[in-house]
């Protein structure tokens, strides 16, 4: 089973059928699902096992019609959208937003340190 696996990942391929321009559109839960479901039938639903997506009020709802349409597809949120959204409220921080200054602060003292030389992407202390 793990040979086939991994044969059947290293043999994937990726194409372009069509490209629409949506920049348009509305972008509601109906309209998207309705998108998303015709990839689905074009492509296979055979061919997916889930919709990833944030958790934004339309993708969300969008997730939920696709998946009561096509009932072995499953909803799931992006863990990196709230990975960034975590990091991000972190940095807003006071004590990250210092931690971060003096790490500069120190990064600049070595790169600028005679004793430092730069050897490829790694700065080595001879």
């Amino acid at each position: 089973m793990k040979n086939e696996l991994t044969e059947m990942t290293v043999n994937q391929q990726l194409t372009l059928d069509k490209e629409t321009d949506l920049t348009l559109e509305s972008y509601t839960a109906t309209f998207l699902a309705e998108k998303i479901n015709e990839v689905i039938t074009d492509v296979g639903p055979e061919k997916f096992s889930a919709v990833v997506s944030d958790h934004a009020t339309a993708c969300a709802s969008t997730k939920q019609i696709i998946a009561n349409i096509h009932k072995h597809i499953i909803p799931i949120r992006c863990i990196m959208h709230h990975i960034n959204l975590i990091i991000t409220d972190i940095c807003k921080t006071l004590f990250t937003k210092e931690v971060i200054l003096k790490c500069m602060k120190l990064l600049k003292v070595k790169i600028s340190n005679p004793m430092s030389r730069r050897d490829g992407q790694q700065f080595v202390i001879v």
